[in-house]
């Protein structure tokens, strides 16, 4: 039984998320997630230190989509829009439920200074 409300999942690198429930004009932030803190790298290698870069990222998306499955399974939204860094949104992706893909309306793909920054920093790797 839905509640006719829109999840909004806004996650960028640096920042976390946040997943707001949106309706009859209204928002409100239902969760909020920090960006858990990245390992040391230890080794000298560039292919270890990509590893390592994408673990945050990960764990964070594991964290929201846990949330959006409860919430699907719930009914607790029907429809749902991400507001992602390339990075997060692809992160999400891969975490996502098919319960949560099913549900996916929209996404935006925001090129924040951050990720555009970390973005150039790999293709010179």
């Amino acid at each position: 039984m839905s509640n006719n409300e829109i999840w909004v999942v806004v996650a960028t690198d640096s920042s976390g998320a946040r997943i707001l429930a949106n309706a009859e004009g209204t928002s409100r932030v239902l969760a909020a997630f920090e960006m858990p803190s990245r390992p040391s790298v230890d080794q000298d290698s560039k292919i270890v230190s990509l590893l390592n870069a994408r673990r945050p990222a990960a764990t964070l998306a594991r964290q929201v989509v846990t949330c959006l499955v409860e919430g699907a399974i719930h009914g607790s939204y029907e429809g749902l829009v991400i507001v992602a860094s390339p990075e997060m949104k692809r992160e999400l992706r891969l975490a996502m439920d098919r319960r949560v893909f099913d549900l996916l309306i929209g996404e935006i793909v925001e090129d924040t200074p951050v990720s555009a920054a970390a973005n150039a920093s790999l293709r010179s790797a």
